[in-house]
């Protein structure tokens, strides 16, 4: 059964994931890495496409589709640079 996850939480890979937006007749697509606030990935037919890589989408390859374990801490997005250097 098809799941949704954020692409940010996508692995990279090279054989790629088949994801599709969400919606109806949401695109079907392969997503390959995050590429900064964007992402790699390629339509059906082969051609690059990139979306926010905070984008929902539905994860169709059964590998992928539980949450991943992170053994990291996680991200903490800050507003600026100057609220970085307050925290040291």
């Amino acid at each position: 059964m098809p799941t949704i996850r954020k692409l940010q939480d996508l692995p990279r890979t090279e054989a790629g994931i088949h994801c599709q937006l969400q919606g109806k007749g949401g695109s079907e697509f392969m997503f390959y890495h995050p590429d900064g606030m964007y992402s790699y990935c390629e339509t059906m037919d082969g051609d690059a496409c990139h979306f926010k890589i905070w984008t929902e989408v539905i994860v169709h390859d059964p590998a992928y589709q539980e949450p991943l374990k992170r053994d990291s801490q996680p991200t903490i997005i800050m507003d600026s640079l100057d609220q970085l250097l307050s925290q040291s």
